[in-house]
């Protein structure tokens, strides 16, 4: 099985491919086989997305290999290689977890079910990503997309930032500050406009990863 037909499979697909192969009677036991907490495999379910890390781990028998062929993709002669900086960075729902987000006991700063490698140049030891639930910020983000934040960066207004609000809703938008409001902008929904005292947290979108 490819990469690109892996990325098709469904998550009721793979829980249930996963039940028959190791007979297991539910979603429960799927995440305690994997090692997961049900709040993780509840996830998937809401994201309709399961880590690639997961696929690959349970069908990697069927796996087509990567082929290292050089004529694929060659740098210019000049380019610098900019090295990866140690460390992960854990990828974890908007609703779940983050420094300073308010997270659940599964999901602890410094812990997510998926991993990114650390972009050259972030060296914010708070620094996690989050994945894009939906359309509203295209052509800048889509759905699925991962994008990594930086809580020790200050936000300016024309920033994209993770928004966090006190009444629980969480969302990606452009910050535009206007005296004490703040104006959310969405490049494909009505825009939003809260006081500044109704913010609970503003983390700056340091990286996006290609799709």
């Amino acid at each position: 099985m490819s990469i690109k037909r892996l990325k098709k499979i469904s998550v009721d697909q793979f829980l249930d491919d996963v039940k028959d192969r190791y007979d297991l009677t539910s979603n429960s036991k799927v995440a305690e086989h994997f090692g997961l907490s049900r709040a993780s495999v509840a996830q998937w379910k809401q994201l309709d997305h399961v880590p690639m890390k997961y696929l690959l781990k349970f069908y990697k028998q069927d796996v087509t290999p990567f082929q290292n062929d050089p004529t694929k993709f060659r740098l210019p002669d000049d380019a610098v290689i900019m090295p990866k900086e140690k460390g992960l960075i854990p990828v974890v729902g908007l609703v779940q977890a983050g420094p300073g987000v308010h997270s659940e006991d599964d999901y602890p700063a410094g812990a997510g079910d998926e991993y990114l490698s650390r972009p050259h140049g972030l060296r914010d030891p708070q620094a996690f990503g989050v994945i894009v639930l939906d359309n509203s910020m295209e052509p800048a983000f889509y759905h699925h997309q991962r994008v990594i934040c930086s809580p020790n960066v200050e936000a300016q207004s024309g920033d994209r930032c993770v928004v966090g609000l006190k009444n629980g809703d969480k969302l990606i938008a452009e910050l535009n500050k206007s005296g004490d409001n703040i104006i959310l902008k969405k490049y494909n929904a009505k825009n939003i406009r809260v006081k500044n005292e109704d913010v609970e947290f503003i983390y700056k979108i340091v990286w996006t990863k290609e799709l």
